[in-house]
């Protein structure tokens, strides 16, 4: 015989009966009344229900656990900022020297501005990883004339120095802060910047050399660098 609990009621199955006779159950009717209750329980489900509950006190929303400090994710995302205005000096700058007829520095601009957008969509992923919020602040337009070929290349220069000074007191913040994870984020736009100026303070020098009327030979310097480049990639 089987006996289904459904409600305070028990069904019994009898032999020879063609329906099933269904009757009270006090005793039942008692238990029910009685039984402790069993909640479901569902490995990290309250863990995870009390990181979403959690309140950003710097946008007032439900966000899960966020791993930097508030204010350096604000300095970050002013440096967001500082980012994609030099990637738009460079574009500027690859557009001009595409229409003064020098395909080779105009090329060599628009990676330039291509590696500093780069840099920041990787500002803006380890904001979202962090699990903070975005927020990208207005450029001013850039520069879009130049006068001499030397003046282009210094401004450029002096934006990868400035970019090296706003990410070095990125740096010195985090660690004021006892941020280490920034910190050790920084690190790898600490070997980068490094890189950027010592190559653009590079193709000053060669710029300056050769002088306003002699451009084709700053072409052909930067197409044996970019063939080197080739080279040495697929001996990699």
């Amino acid at each position: 015989m089987w006996v289904y609990w459904t409600t305070s009621f028990s069904v019994c199955s009898l032999r020879r009966a063609k329906f099933p006779i269904i009757y009270p159950d006090p005793w039942l009717d008692y238990k029910v009344a009685t039984r402790p209750s069993f909640r479901t329980f569902t490995p990290g489900l309250s863990r995870l229900r009390s990181f979403s509950q959690l309140q950003s006190p710097v946008v007032g929303e439900r966000l899960f656990y966020m791993v930097a400090n508030q204010k350096i994710v604000a300095a970050i995302n002013e440096q967001m900022g500082n980012e994609f205005s030099a990637m738009l000096q460079y574009y500027a700058i690859a557009a001009h020297f595409g229409a003064e007829g020098l395909p080779e520095l105009s090329a060599h601009f628009y990676k330039q501005a291509e590696e500093e957008k780069e840099h920041a969509l990787r500002f803006i992923q380890f904001v979202i990883d962090t699990g903070a919020r975005v927020k990208i602040p207005a450029v001013s337009a850039p520069q879009a004339h130049f006068e001499v070929a030397e003046d282009a290349v210094k401004l450029s220069l002096e934006q990868e120095e400035q970019v090296t000074t706003q990410i070095n007191a990125l740096v010195s913040m985090a660690k004021a802060e006892a941020d280490y994870t920034v910190d050790n984020f920084l690190q790898w736009f600490i070997k980068e910047q490094l890189e950027e100026v010592a190559s653009m303070g590079q193709l000053l020098r060669v710029v300056q050399r050769a002088g306003e009327g002699n451009l084709l030979r700053v072409e052909e310097y930067l197409a044996r660098e970019k063939d080197s480049g080739v080279a040495l990639s697929e001996e990699e």
